[in-house]
């Protein structure tokens, strides 16, 4: 009825994905810090383009959000007063 999994036998179908893209996002992040270390402008650019990626993501999900009261706004039936 329950399979129990110790520690040892692993868990099937697991195909150790989960640590190699741990090891490239840590490789990726240290070779990103010599390259600010070496161009320090480089950090200038990342943060400008974050900050960019925030606001267009902000405008985004506010549109979304208009959208989707207007669309709520449409099912929605106002009790009429006697």
């Amino acid at each position: 009825m329950f399979k129990f999994y110790s520690i040892n036998q692993g868990v099937p179908g697991a195909s150790g994905a989960g640590s190699l893209f741990f090891i490239s996002l840590g490789a990726t992040l240290l070779l990103m810090g010599i390259a600010i270390v070496i161009m320090p402008e480089l950090l200038a650019f990342l943060i400008a383009a974050g900050i960019i990626l925030a606001g267009a993501t902000l405008i985004g999900f506010g549109l979304h959000l208009k959208r989707l009261e207007k669309l709520q706004s449409q099912f929605i039936v106002e009790a009429q007063r006697r």
